[in-house]
């Protein structure tokens, strides 16, 4: 829950930056919804043969990216 509490506080505060009133974003989107995916990525041997993933988009309004600080990249 209290992911959401913040995701809720975010919606407001970009509705307010982009002059909407503090509801604006959540009435556009009727229902805030909410998902969580936790990805871990080994350690590559040979990371100059990498070539990554091709640029793309999230489909959502906004994504929370918690990084763990033993972890490097992104």
């Amino acid at each position: 829950m209290e992911v959401q509490k913040v995701a809720e506080d975010i919606y407001v505060n970009f509705s307010i930056l982009m002059g909407l009133d503090k509801d604006g974003l959540k009435r556009l989107h009727e229902e805030l919804k909410q998902g969580r995916r936790m990805n871990y990525y080994p350690i590559c041997s040979r990371p100059n043969l990498v070539l990554g993933i091709s640029p793309h988009s999230d489909g959502t309004t906004f994504t929370l990216l918690l990084q763990d600080d033993e972890v490097t990249g992104l």
